[in-house]
């Protein structure tokens, strides 16, 4: 058997498609160890569904890639020695996928133990009757937290049926792969990590935290050149070295200036 490269899948869509492609060229020159391909295009749904529910439409445009996915792992990826399947949060129908052709599949889970622990917490309140959340409920004894969460504090697409029932489904996939690969350490989560650690349920957590320092060319290769501008890398290029650390917000996310001082300080 020859090894191949890692595959990285593209699901082409017309709100997205030309900014995921030109990181993808800047990601080829930058790390040749992966290949990204394209997938072919699918008809998404109707684009009033975005408001009614993002997470519902984002979830079904994912899903109905099932095929494309199979295809392009059978015929480009089944020839490595030890194929696996890493996947978003969004992408656990491809749970299937990879059950069908016999290999192992994993979730990439950028958020922290903490809220993973709120993930998986979803499906078993669902089976207790448990529906949508609401800002005014009580607070929640959610496993993973040492106290217990102001439902207000939650993410508000547990809020509608829509959003809720659709990460319902998702965590249900998330104790049918082998593993969760989730982006944090145990030294900062040591409440949530022990928790997962000790749920039988749970498939194997392993705790992946890349420590990005800052320098002019991780803003480059993040962002691009186009979009710098001189008095930002000025002031990138004066700071001491391994002085500045890359934070990512997630998907819409951002700090409040009180909490960059804190971090800051």
């Amino acid at each position: 058997m020859t090894v191949s490269p890692p595959q990285c899948f593209l699901c082409p869509h017309h709100l997205h498609i030309m900014h995921a492609a030109t990181y993808a060229e800047k990601l080829n020159v930058t790390h040749p160890e992966f290949q990204f391909l394209g997938l072919p295009s699918v008809t998404p749904p109707p684009l009033e569904d975005v408001l009614a529910c993002p997470e519902h439409f984002v979830s079904i445009f994912i899903a109905d890639h099932r095929d494309h996915v199979k295809d392009a792992i059978f015929n480009n990826v089944l020839s490595n020695k030890s194929p696996g399947l890493v996947l978003d949060l969004f992408c656990t129908p491809f749970v299937d996928v990879a059950k069908d052709l016999g290999v192992p599949s994993y979730i990439f889970f950028a958020s922290g133990a903490a809220f993973l622990g709120s993930m998986l917490y979803l499906p078993d309140r669902f089976d207790k009757g448990g529906i949508t959340f609401k800002p005014t409920d009580p607070d929640s004894i959610i496993p993973g937290y040492i106290n217990p969460v102001p439902s207000k504090v939650l993410p508000s697409l547990l809020f509608h049926d829509g959003g809720y029932s659709t990460f319902v489904g998702h965590a249900r996939k998330f104790k049918e792969v082998k593993g969760i690969i989730v982006n944090t350490f145990a030294e900062l989560e040591s409440h949530p990590v022990n928790y997962l650690d000790g749920e039988a349920s749970v498939p194997p957590v392993n705790l992946h935290w890349g420590q990005w320092f800052v320098t002019r060319a991780t803003v480059q290769k993040l962002m691009g050149t186009n979009v710098m501008t001189d008095e930002f890398m000025k002031f990138v290029d004066a700071q001491p070295e391994k002085s500045l650390v890359f934070l990512c917000f997630g998907s819409q996310g951002s700090f409040s200036e009180p909490q960059l001082k804190e971090i800051a300080l």
